[in-house]
């Protein structure tokens, strides 16, 4: 990665939203359940290692969610919160959108872990679990 000197500071090179999104991905531990919200951190869904087994929740009532389907795959019915296709993995379950915000007050989920991280900023953030 290339780092440029700003003021006295050394910055490294801003990261694109894929390489951002693999990044955090790696981070996301086994057996994890997690609501990736809105956004930027969904495209984790895609970089999630096939090894590794964590449930993705999705405010709009989806509990196992999947990875985008390829083009001209899609199905208009599996959108996650930022309204993207998505996939299912086996074993998710579908439910009403009030449920999915229920889980995610009662906090009946791992949570969010990446928030910070991905909060659109020109200042570094800290990578850090809020579990």
């Amino acid at each position: 990665m290339a780092v440029q000197e700003i003021g006295g500071l050394e910055a490294a090179q801003k990261l694109s939203r894929r390489q951002l999104s693999w990044r955090a991905a790696q981070e996301i531990d086994e057996g994890l359940y997690v609501n990736l919200g809105i956004g930027l951190p969904t495209l984790c869904t895609n970089f999630i290692p096939a090894d590794r087994e964590v449930v993705l929740h999705s405010e709009n009532g989806i509990l196992g969610a999947g990875p985008n389907p390829p083009k001209g795959e899609e199905d208009k019915d599996l959108i996650n919160a930022s309204k993207e296709y998505i996939t299912l993995v086996p074993g998710a379950s579908v439910f009403v959108h009030s449920d999915a915000f229920a889980m995610i007050y009662q906090k009946e989920y791992n949570g969010n872990p990446y928030r910070h991280y991905f909060q659109e900023s020109n200042e570094p953030k800290k990578l850090e679990k809020l579990a």
